[in-house]
Protein backbone atom coordinates (compact mmCIF):
# COMPACT_ATOMS: atom_id res chain seq x y z
CA UNK A 1 0.00 0.00 0.00
CA UNK A 2 2.86 2.36 0.75
CA UNK A 3 4.45 1.50 -2.60
CA UNK A 4 1.21 2.36 -4.40
CA UNK A 5 1.02 5.71 -2.60
CA UNK A 6 4.65 6.51 -3.47
CA UNK A 7 4.05 5.58 -7.11
CA UNK A 8 1.02 7.87 -7.21
CA UNK A 9 3.05 10.74 -5.76
CA UNK A 10 5.71 10.05 -8.40
CA UNK A 11 3.00 10.18 -11.08
CA UNK A 12 1.91 13.59 -9.82
CA UNK A 13 5.51 14.78 -10.16
CA UNK A 14 5.77 13.29 -13.64
CA UNK A 15 2.56 15.00 -14.72
CA UNK A 16 3.87 18.35 -13.52
CA UNK A 17 7.38 18.18 -14.99
CA UNK A 18 7.71 15.44 -17.64
CA UNK A 19 6.68 15.42 -21.30
CA UNK A 20 3.24 14.12 -22.22
CA UNK A 21 4.49 10.89 -23.81
CA UNK A 22 6.42 9.93 -20.67
CA UNK A 23 3.66 10.45 -18.13
CA UNK A 24 1.16 8.96 -20.59
CA UNK A 25 3.10 5.69 -20.59
CA UNK A 26 3.48 5.84 -16.81
CA UNK A 27 -0.28 6.39 -16.34
CA UNK A 28 -1.03 3.47 -18.65
CA UNK A 29 1.34 1.18 -16.73
CA UNK A 30 -0.14 2.29 -13.41
CA UNK A 31 -3.68 1.66 -14.65
CA UNK A 32 -2.70 -1.82 -15.88
CA UNK A 33 -0.97 -2.64 -12.59
CA UNK A 34 -3.66 -1.38 -10.20
CA UNK A 35 -7.36 -0.61 -10.19
CA UNK A 36 -6.55 3.03 -10.58
CA UNK A 37 -9.65 5.11 -9.93
CA UNK A 38 -7.48 7.74 -8.26
CA UNK A 39 -6.23 8.68 -11.72
CA UNK A 40 -9.48 10.61 -12.17
CA UNK A 41 -8.18 12.98 -9.48
CA UNK A 42 -4.96 13.23 -11.46
CA UNK A 43 -6.97 14.14 -14.58
CA UNK A 44 -8.65 16.94 -12.66
CA UNK A 45 -5.21 18.07 -11.47
CA UNK A 46 -3.91 18.11 -15.05
CA UNK A 47 -6.90 20.12 -16.24
CA UNK A 48 -6.37 22.64 -13.48
CA UNK A 49 -2.61 22.78 -14.10
CA UNK A 50 -2.54 22.83 -17.91
CA UNK A 51 -5.85 22.78 -19.69
CA UNK A 52 -8.36 25.14 -18.22
CA UNK A 53 -6.36 28.35 -18.51
CA UNK A 54 -5.34 27.56 -22.08
CA UNK A 55 -8.75 28.51 -23.43
CA UNK A 56 -10.37 25.07 -23.24
CA UNK A 57 -13.62 24.99 -21.34
CA UNK A 58 -13.94 21.20 -21.66
CA UNK A 59 -11.90 19.20 -19.11
CA UNK A 60 -10.03 17.18 -21.74
CA UNK A 61 -7.65 15.33 -19.42
CA UNK A 62 -10.41 14.33 -17.00
CA UNK A 63 -12.63 12.95 -19.75
CA UNK A 64 -9.64 11.21 -21.33
CA UNK A 65 -8.72 9.51 -18.08
CA UNK A 66 -12.31 8.43 -17.40
CA UNK A 67 -12.74 6.97 -20.88
CA UNK A 68 -9.31 5.33 -20.74
CA UNK A 69 -10.07 3.74 -17.37
CA UNK A 70 -13.45 2.44 -18.56
CA UNK A 71 -11.89 0.87 -21.63
CA UNK A 72 -8.94 -0.55 -19.72
CA UNK A 73 -11.09 -2.02 -16.94
CA UNK A 74 -13.28 -3.73 -19.53
CA UNK A 75 -10.23 -5.12 -21.37
CA UNK A 76 -8.30 -6.30 -18.29
CA UNK A 77 -10.06 -9.68 -17.96
CA UNK A 78 -9.10 -10.52 -21.53
CA UNK A 79 -5.41 -9.80 -21.10
CA UNK A 80 -3.44 -13.02 -20.64
CA UNK A 81 -1.71 -11.80 -17.46
CA UNK A 82 -5.03 -11.58 -15.63
CA UNK A 83 -6.38 -14.96 -16.78
CA UNK A 84 -4.45 -16.95 -14.20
Amino acid sequence: MILRFLLFVALIGLCAYAPVWLYGMALFWYAIRYTAYELIFLGVFLDAFYGMDGGFLIPVYTFGVIIGLLVLESVKPHISVYNQ
